[in-house]
């Protein structure tokens, strides 16, 4: 009984194995309760005293109190132990992030040298913030972008039209004065200037379309600011062109060396000028330059398409020019072989001849008829018509300024194919400004509409949602129609980009300015009776959810359930 209650007094304390440590420890003791080493496991925690002074192990050797640190703390050549910053986002805009700090813990455990520094990473504080403060403006043009725009424009529950009208037209001129100035140095980058020259027409056109009231081939003002605003400006238009009173060829210099340079100016002369007429619409001034000079063939073409009494007095002047026994008293003007390579007027003339969208063969070059044939109305314009070059291509503005000055049946069809040719050659901003002049044959739908034309403007594809650009013209243009009188109220293929963008809003923290889409595109959906296979349930539910979240990020209910009703 007596060996079974051993007394506290009979408890022998064992001495810690490391020598430079003075500390006592129980048998039972798993480390030293001086200096913390682990202690012998080779000793029984049942011994009795007298078994554990004879079990008593030799003191360690030197090499045995030092650790194998290779074993305990392994390589880290991707530098895990140093920590690494976490970065979560939610909804709204919101980041969660933790950087993690270092922090020095001093130690004295066997193996380190006394009192050394050890360098620890160690989790800091969760800050939440805003995506749009963390990349700012300055940093990103994608929050620039969005920061600076004025959408929702139609339907905004935040101003009348009026006051967003106002707001679109500051706008799109603070955006054509950065583009403008953006413009790359016109020596050595001719096609990269033309494209840029291009997008900034393109960004003009917007703004026409919202400044002037009424629809594009209505003959009034419309049109007269679009064909002023397409019209190039050229060197030597300042002079006086509609003075006739000098026929072109009393004004050659008989003494030039050089008499074929000298029929070749005076044939751009007499095109030029009779083209100058046609460009302001002035058919009655082309009809009387083009007899002045003997160029009966463009005066019948011209006189045809005029009126009757223009036509009759037409041909009675040729009747005695041509066919009367003092025709040949008088010197002729057409003897100087009036040439030239003018596209603006073959297409024009063959225009006057009814030929439709046909006539823009007559824009291409002049190979063979299979090459020379545009891409008819209502043919998917995947047809590759012949390869321009750069010089025809630039022709496309002074054609339409004919076009637009000098109206004829089918004409818009023309104009969209001018669009084709264009677009196939890669002007894409030249080719959306011919669809949108030509709203009548160019169709502007969704993407997987047949034959459609164009839906995002300036962009092409499915991947035309990268540019914000386009998405802003498109939607600066919807706007402009629904100003004019019984023009649409909402184009039904846009809501559902609206529905991205806001959610691209509401991930930048613009929940504002997102809810408001939501509202915008709600009321859209509710006002347009006609039906449309764009505004699908799917998209009614991914708006009703996206809304949803919207209110519950913001505390700011809109009443989706109203709206849908």
């Amino acid at each position: 009984m007596l060996s079974r209650l051993a007394s506290p007094q009979l408890e022998q304390l064992l001495p810690c194995p490391d020598p430079g440590c003075e500390g006592e420890n129980k048998a039972k003791a798993k480390f030293c309760c001086e200096c913390g080493r682990p202690l012998t496991s080779g000793v029984s925690r049942s011994v009795t005293p007298i078994m554990a002074t004879a079990a008593q192990p030799p003191p360690p050797t030197a090499a045995a109190t030092i650790p194998d640190m290779s074993t305990q703390y392994p390589p880290d050549p991707l530098h895990r132990a140093r920590g690494c910053p976490i970065v979560t986002f939610g909804f709204g805009g919101k980041m969660c992030v933790m950087f993690p700090q270092t922090v020095q813990r001093f130690t004295s455990h066997v193996g380190y040298e006394s009192g050394a520094p050890i360098t620890k990473a160690m989790p800091s504080a969760v800050r939440i913030s805003k995506l749009k403060d963390v990349v700012g403006s300055d940093q990103n043009p994608t929050v620039a972008s969005l920061a600076s725009f004025v959408g929702p424009v139609l339907n905004d529950s935040k101003g009348s039209t009026k006051s967003k009208k106002k707001e679109v037209l500051a706008y799109v001129d603070k955006r054509i004065e950065e583009l403008t100035a953006a413009l790359p140095v016109q020596e050595g980058l001719g096609v990269e200037y033309r494209h840029a020259e291009n997008r900034v027409l393109l960004w003009r056109l917007i703004k026409t379309l919202t400044e002037n009231d009424g629809s594009i081939g209505d003959g009034d003002k419309m049109d007269i600011a679009v064909r002023a605003l397409v019209q190039p400006i050229e060197k030597g238009d300042e002079n006086d062109q509609g003075n006739f009173s000098v026929p072109a060829y009393a004004q050659a210099d008989g003494h030039q060396q050089d008499e074929d340079a000298e029929n070749c100016e005076r044939s751009k002369k007499v095109l030029g000028e009779l083209e100058a007429c046609l460009v302001k619409g002035d058919r009655s001034g082309a009809v009387e330059y083009a007899m002045q000079e003997d160029l009966w063939a463009h005066a019948l073409i011209l006189g045809s398409c005029v009126n009757k009494d223009v036509w009759k007095k037409v041909v009675t002047n040729f009747v005695e020019r041509e066919l009367s026994q003092s025709a040949g008293k008088t010197p002729r003007q057409d003897r100087l072989n009036v040439t030239g390579d003018k596209q603006a007027l073959r297409v024009l003339y063959s225009l006057f001849a009814g030929s439709g969208a046909a006539s823009i063969s007559e824009f291409l070059p002049a190979a063979t008829p299979q090459q020379r044939l545009g891409t008819p109305f209502g043919v998917s314009p995947q047809t590759q018509p012949a390869q321009a070059t750069e010089d025809q291509l630039q022709q496309w503005r002074i054609t339409l300024t004919l076009i637009l000055a000098n109206r004829t049946p089918r004409d818009t069809e023309a104009i969209t194919s001018l669009g084709d040719i264009l677009r196939a050659h890669g002007w894409l901003d030249a080719a959306h400004i011919c669809y949108l002049v030509s709203p009548q044959s160019s169709l502007h739908s969704g993407i997987d509409a047949p034959h459609v034309r164009l839906t995002l403007i300036g962009a092409e594809g499915t991947t035309a949602f990268s540019d914000l650009d386009a998405y802003y013209l498109t939607e600066l243009y919807e706007f402009a129609l629904s100003t004019k009188q019984g023009g649409a109220s909402s184009l039904p293929f846009l809501q559902g980009y609206k529905l991205v963008h806001a959610w691209w809003l509401a991930d930048f923290g613009y929940l504002t300015e997102a809810q408001r889409y939501c509202e915008a595109i709600a009321n859209a959906i509710k006002g347009y009776t006609k039906g449309s296979p764009y505004l699908h349930r799917q998209l009614l539910e991914n708006l009703k959810e996206f809304g949803e979240l919207c209110e519950a990020a913001s505390g700011h209910s809109i009443g989706y359930s109203s709206l849908f009703l």
